[in-house]
């Protein structure tokens, strides 16, 4: 427990720190729990490619041709799970061949990093879901207008129940 004294030091140190007040400043803080950028809101993370994520993106658009704003934006979303499924692979293959390393020097070592990372993995292969989820149902999504669009009869998305490690969840599936 501290004291009244310290407790009022500690309030006024506290002002004097607000954090970052240039652009530049904010732009670094805000990477500063980046751990694996899966869930980041930027797409394209430093280290990345902004020029290899245009080409990327533009690729998609050529082959999923979008024609209007909500098309746009499915394409968008198959673009960002795309990008992010892409990372995903890169992370684990990352943790993988540092797992590797270890067990050439010592089985222990290995035997450590695994259980120290098993839950990384499970993390990773939840996440991976995730974004395949994703991008399964902006592509079906997608596939789907324009499959209307083109005059071509389409069935409704039919409605799953499904239970999933115990939570009952309700969606559609196209």
């Amino acid at each position: 427990m501290i004291s009244e004294k310290q407790h009022q030091s500690n309030r006024q140190n506290a002002q004097l720190s607000t954090g970052p007040k240039s652009l530049e400043g904010k732009s670094v803080a805000s990477q500063n729990a980046l751990k694996h950028g899966l869930l980041s809101k930027d797409l394209v993370l430093k280290g990345e490619n902004q020029e290899e994520f245009y080409l990327f993106r533009q690729a998609i658009y050529c082959a999923l041709s979008p024609v209007g704003t909500l098309e746009e934006l499915l394409v968008e979303r198959v673009v960002s799970s795309s990008w992010r499924f892409q990372r995903l692979i890169r992370v684990e293959k990352e943790l993988l061949e540092e797992n590797d390393q270890f067990s050439i020097l010592d089985p222990a070592l290995s035997e450590a990093f695994c259980r120290r990372n098993g839950s990384s993995m499970q993390t990773f292969s939840r996440y991976e879901s995730q974004i395949e989820k994703s991008f399964y149902r902006a592509l079906h999504e997608l596939q789907r207008l324009q499959a209307m669009k083109e005059g071509r009869v389409v069935l409704p998305p039919q409605a799953l129940d499904a239970i999933v490690d115990g939570i009952e969840e309700s969606g559609f599936v196209s």
